[in-house]
């Protein structure tokens, strides 16, 4: 994954120095504050320890544990195309993410954190479980716009190569803010282990939910998490966090 904080500052790679100033600590979004880019107006509807995400682009806002790193608004976060059959070089995009990061596994020596450096590479973040929003360009109504966005992302995260079996299952979706749609849960396993990652290779879980927004245009919003270690997210925090899906009106 590569992030972009601002596109036109962005060099060759599409990195940018926010990304590499957080990456040895694991947290590259994290500032002073951490409730620094959420407005006062704000407040949490899962428990008061947990943190607002907006995404005015969007018209979006949900809840995150306290653990997790918010990144400020208008900070895009891309996958590089592994394929070679994107002219842009990016196999998907989250706008306004969360993310909670890897902890423990194999530490980096400072020789390898500089060619991963040199190289811009997919490594500049590690995160376990991620979430964030986007459009649903292309996509002829909410069912059909969480399966896209489900299984891109999934494939974007996991296995653009089509290495693992994956399978998704949509349904019709609502929650208790209003939002109403679909979404789509896809899950892939059977991955090849990588001798190079950082933590080992681990099944994957996505999720992707399609609504549309106050001006009736498609909204996605999607949660990718590693399944099948210790501390992976639990489907009780999956279902906080879906369900403090909302609309966020920034005026």
């Amino acid at each position: 994954m590569v992030l972009l904080t601002d596109p036109g500052r962005a060099g060759a790679g599409g990195r940018d120095e926010t990304a590499s100033d957080g990456r040895r600590g694991d947290a590259p979004f994290r500032p002073d504050d951490l409730r620094a880019a959420v407005p006062e107006t704000m407040a949490p509807v899962v428990a008061d320890d947990w943190q607002v995400v907006t995404s005015s682009r969007w018209n979006t806002a949900f809840d995150v544990p306290p653990d997790w790193d918010i990144a400020p608004e208008g900070v895009l976060l891309t996958w590089a195309d592994k394929t070679g059959e994107r002219e842009n070089g990016i196999a998907f995009a989250l706008n306004d993410p969360a993310v909670l990061h890897q902890t423990g596994c194999r530490e980096r020596t400072e020789e390898e954190w500089a060619e991963v450096d040199e190289a811009f590479g997919d490594e500049v973040i590690n995160a376990r479980t991620l979430a964030g929003t986007r459009g649903g360009q292309g996509a002829t109504g909410t069912e059909n716009s969480s399966l896209l966005l489900a299984t891109n992302l999934l494939l974007a995260n996991y296995d653009q190569h089509w290495e693992g079996a994956s399978e998704a299952e949509t349904e019709p979706f609502s929650n208790g803010h209003g939002i109403t749609g679909h979404m789509t849960t896809a899950r892939v396993t059977g991955l090849p282990a990588d001798p190079d990652a950082r933590c080992p290779k681990r099944d994957g879980l996505v999720i992707g939910i399609s609504y549309l927004g106050p001006g009736n245009d498609l909204v996605g919003w999607g949660l990718m998490t590693d399944t099948g270690y210790e501390d992976e997210l639990s489907d009780e925090t999956i279902a906080q966090i879906v369900g403090s899906i909302r609309i966020y009106d920034a005026d």
